[in-house]
């Protein structure tokens, strides 16, 4: 395998070469990596030129433009689509769509007008959904019938109906007036709002903090979802039936975890009132290390205790983000949104907001989110995309590298066919560590993460090698039988732990202190 024009600092270089954990039985399962599909691996360019990964365990998913699906362009851009999905392996042949949303959303037949004549945008789609899944179903056929094969859709649209659709709000879609929904509840269709949501007027739906703007939330995360349904997953299932098929922030949370654009609390009996997934699978909002507005002065006690900003509690919170999508819709394959490490901004160029950037749990969250099972990852490697931007403030080779590596350290552990979660359940607040697991090849694989400051400090939590026995918080953790996993790693920040299946590490009080 050959590797980008990039020399990484000697320190990652010796931590990848020389990762070896010692496993005290034979391998029986069948190798089956952890993968992770790709935003960008170059900077100045998405899929333009587009060529093969350089990389493990990393592909770049190709980006179709609203060029591609031009009715006079649907052959040329499937024979150009072919000649890139033809360089990969069976599973890696994965697009990628953001430009084409727009026809969803945004066709004039889908607006309506308030009683003094100002045009919005109405919470149906119907015109747009029919043109892109018209346009959608003239490119996959003819990629289809030119010989292509496509294994994974990938869908980032983070616009909803009302504004209030999966992926966030968008101010220019926002029913944020009386007015509006005068002319929504005019309409002849909104028989389907009134039977979804109740007995609603114009201006409780207009108070986004009523019981009645609630559900209707609810209700547009459910609503988007079926339009990309029909706009975008339908016409490639027609040609590729066992296409994966995702869309960002489309998620079930029936366990309302406390997060920054968290699903109404109490949305009623409507569709959608836990989040909703569009296609095949779950992706959750980008596991991106914000603590968002739990942290604030205004923020609620959680679990009897304030919340700081702190590299761990972004961890934390964002383990539980992916640990919530697995448990509520367990039949349901996750996606999890992934970032760069050195990514600490709330944008591409706005560094500073996230605690998590440039720390050593961003590996701990991609530990925790991989012992959770999800079927891919999704990476969100956002190089500058023009000249006037400093490449630094984005992601970069060396980035792309490091993850690449560090899903390499995961997979030598548990990247079998035979792995499955052993999460039951979210991680406590304020308990000091996090602990997941995973039975694969045999046995179980644990992750043991201390709430510390360097890591340096976390050696002070060991009490015993053998067994491996910790002192967090109050807690004592005892692996009996286990076998602590010893070697140059990218993760130094916790502990890997292998224990044989089904022996469960114990947890206790800590001892007092001798005086």
């Amino acid at each position: 395998m050959s590797l980008p024009r990039f020399i990484p600092p000697a320190p990652v270089l010796l931590a990848a070469a020389a990762f070896a954990f010692a496993v005290s039985c034979a391998r029986a399962a069948e190798p089956l990596p952890f993968h992770a599909f790709a935003w960008q691996l170059q900077e100045l360019g998405r899929s333009t030129p587009w060529s093969p990964s350089p990389y493990e365990h990393l592909t770049h998913f190709y980006w179709l433009t609203q060029g591609d699906l031009e009715p006079d362009r649907a052959e040329a851009s499937a024979a150009k689509l072919k000649a890139a999905m033809d360089q990969l392996p069976v599973g890696r042949r994965a697009v990628f769509d953001w430009d084409n949303t727009r026809l969803l959303w945004d066709d004039p037949a889908d607006r309506l007008r308030t009683a003094d004549g100002t045009e919005f945008h109405a919470p149906w789609w119907d015109h747009g959904a029919a043109r892109l899944a018209e346009r959608y179903g003239r490119f996959f056929r003819a990629y289809r019938d030119a010989g292509g094969e496509l294994d994974v859709f990938v869908l980032d649209m983070e616009h909803g109906v009302g504004g209030s659709g999966v992926g966030g709000g968008q101010e220019h879609l926002l029913l944020d007036t009386r007015e509006k929904w005068e002319a929504v509840l005019a309409d002849p269709r909104a028989a389907q709002l009134r039977e979804a949501l109740g007995d609603v007027d114009a201006a409780s739906l207009a108070d986004r903090g009523s019981p009645a703007h609630k559900r209707w939330m609810a209700y547009a995360f459910w609503l988007t979802a079926r339009y990309i349904e029909q706009a975008l997953y339908e016409p490639a299932r027609r040609q590729f039936p066992d296409v994966k098929f995702s869309n960002y922030g489309a998620f079930v949370d029936r366990l309302q975890t406390p997060r920054p654009n968290g699903t109404p609390a109490d949305p009623g009996d409507v569709p959608g009132r836990y989040g909703t997934y569009a296609g095949t699978h779950q992706a959750t909002d980008g596991l991106y290390g914000t603590l968002g507005g739990i942290k604030e002065d205004w923020a609620p006690a959680i679990q009897g205790k304030k919340v700081t900003s702190t590299p761990f509690n972004a961890c934390l919170l964002h383990t539980n983000l992916m640990r919530t999508t697995i448990l509520s819709e367990p039949t349901v394959r996750v996606t999890p949104w992934i970032a760069w490490r050195r990514y600490d901004g709330a944008g591409y160029f706005a560094p500073g907001n996230l605690p998590l950037g440039r720390t050593d749990y961003y590996q701990e969250l991609i530990i925790h989110t991989a012992l959770c099972n999800p079927d891919y990852f999704l990476f969100w490697s956002a190089f500058r995309w023009a000249r006037d931007q400093r490449p630094d403030d984005a992601c970069l080779v060396e980035d792309c590298l490091f993850t690449d590596r560090l899903l390499d350290e995961i997979n030598r552990l548990v990247g079998f066919a035979d792995r499955r979660s052993l999460v039951t359940a979210l991680a406590p607040w304020h308990q000091g560590y996090l602990l997941s697991g995973m039975y694969a090849d045999g046995r179980d694989v644990w992750r043991l993460t201390p709430d510390t400051a360097l890591p340096e400090d976390k050696s002070r939590c060991l009490v015993e090698a053998s067994p491996p026995t910790f002192d967090l918080g109050d807690a004592r953790i005892t692996f009996s039988g286990g076998r602590l996993e010893t070697g140059r790693t990218l993760a130094p920040q916790g502990w890997w732990i292998t224990t044989s299946t089904g022996a469960q590490p114990t947890v206790t009080k800590r001892p007092a202190a001798e005086p």
